[in-house]
């Protein structure tokens, strides 16, 4: 979903090639790329991963490598090596730990004195069941789209998620309070510590896992400036998003995870901020300066994944219906709202995986829970990832191989 809605932001002025390991993977239906590599499994086997990617970067020049999800951890990690390939616009290693981890994130908040739900952190099953303060969020250190998130309401939920944990990983496990306010997000992008943008955004219906795949951009000027904070103390350099709480009546926000990535340029340009272009210049060591503020108001969503989330909610077919005819019709909760999954008008083949998402669940609705699980499972970056990520070996560049591609053809003529 991610790079779909990156590409939609640059395939009309660029030449981009993409690396998935699905050969049904999202944009095998778009008209906006060249040419698409089947690589390893990410989540499975990043050294495998890694050698791929190295070995595409030395096959052909590319200008850019533009990592949209948790592959941003793996690329950090070897930096330097990739760069001596093409342009890469990642955060040190050091710096997107204290993202990435949902301990070090929420230490990270207490020493910039950045509000956070009361939290407390445990290493074994025997703390963790000795919690008594209901209800409250169990999350492990690493995980993606809401895995490793349990919402524990007594004590028998709290033992369900503690037999589902391995503790022998090492990771901190955090027992968190709920935040209080509305749930929402702020995309940001720094060059070395200075924000270039930001766009917080309210969730107007949280789906899979959290994940906010509909918003409306608001005015949250509290959030912008903690942002710049956390930035400037990490000198931070990249992307970011950082999911939040917003107590309106109070004007405080509540952080509850932070995820070092892009993921997102369509629903920022909708807002005027050309997001897209201005990651490239960045990644290619161009002056970049700051974009102006976004516009106010501005509604996105991303259609069939809101077929998805229903479905996997129980959903019936005659309810799957009425919400693809609401969506296509842009009635109710979809008035003023644009797709940033499918654009026909854009890319035509975008059309084919939502026809096909859609054909399957109102087959069959519980399929739901299966296309996320395997989505999930070429992408996640889990406790076990992480770990062999950070025990992987840097070796010489001639003996890795590098990367992916946004390749691309500026309207200058510089391959790009």
């Amino acid at each position: 979903m991610s790079a779909r809605d990156i590409v939609f932001a640059l395939g009309r002025d660029h030449t981009v090639d993409i690396l998935d390991p699905s050969p049904v993977c999202q944009l095998r239906f778009s008209s906006l790329i060249r040419r698409w590599y089947r690589c390893p499994p990410y989540s499975r086997d990043p050294q495998a991963y890694l050698n791929f990617l190295l070995k595409r970067l030395q096959a052909e020049k590319y200008d850019v490598l533009l990592p949209t999800h948790e592959q941003t951890y793996l690329l950090s990690r070897f930096r330097d090596t990739i760069e001596q390939y093409v342009g890469l616009a990642v955060p040190d290693f050091a710096a997107l730990e204290q993202m990435q981890s949902k301990a070090e994130f929420a230490r990270l908040l207490d020493r910039l004195e950045i509000p956070s739900p009361p939290t407390r952190f445990v290493q074994t099953r025997g703390e963790l069941e000795q919690h008594a303060d209901f209800p409250c969020f169990v999350k492990v250190d690493f995980s993606t789209a809401g895995r490793g998130v349990w919402h524990v309401h007594n004590q028998d939920e709290l033992r369900a998620a503690a037999a589902e944990i391995d503790f022998s990983i090492g990771h901190e496990v955090l027992v968190q309070q709920p935040a209080i306010g509305n749930q929402c997000t702020a995309l940001a992008v720094f060059d070395s510590g200075r924000m270039l943008m930001c766009l917080p955004f309210h969730i107007r219906k949280p789906g899979v896992g959290g994940w906010g795949m509909n918003g409306e951009s608001v005015d949250h000027p509290e959030v912008v400036e903690h942002l710049r904070q956390m930035g400037e103390h990490l000198n931070f350099h990249g992307a970011l998003f950082v999911d939040y709480f917003f107590d309106a009546q109070r004007r405080i926000a509540q952080y509850i995870e932070a995820n070092p990535r892009l993921g997102a340029a369509l629903f920022p340009a909708l807002c005027g901020q050309d997001v897209a272009n201005l990651f490239l210049d960045l990644s290619l060591g161009r002056p970049v300066q700051p974009l102006p503020a976004p516009q106010v108001g501005v509604r996105y969503h991303q259609g069939f994944l809101m077929l998805i989330s229903a479905a996997k909610s129980g959903a019936t077919r005659w309810q799957l219906l009425r919400e693809l005819y609401d969506s296509i019709r842009g009635r109710g909760f979809y008035a003023n709202s644009t797709d940033t999954i499918t654009q026909p008008r854009a890319d035509w083949l975008s059309v084919i995986p939502a026809t096909a998402v859609t054909l399957l669940l109102l087959a069959r609705p519980q399929a739901s829970h299966w296309l996320v699980r395997r989505t999930l499972e070429n992408y996640a970056l889990s406790e076990g990832g992480v770990q062999a990520i950070r025990d992987m070996a840097i070796e010489a560049p001639e003996e890795r191989c590098s990367a992916v591609g946004v390749t691309a053809q500026p309207t200058t003529g510089r391959s790009c």
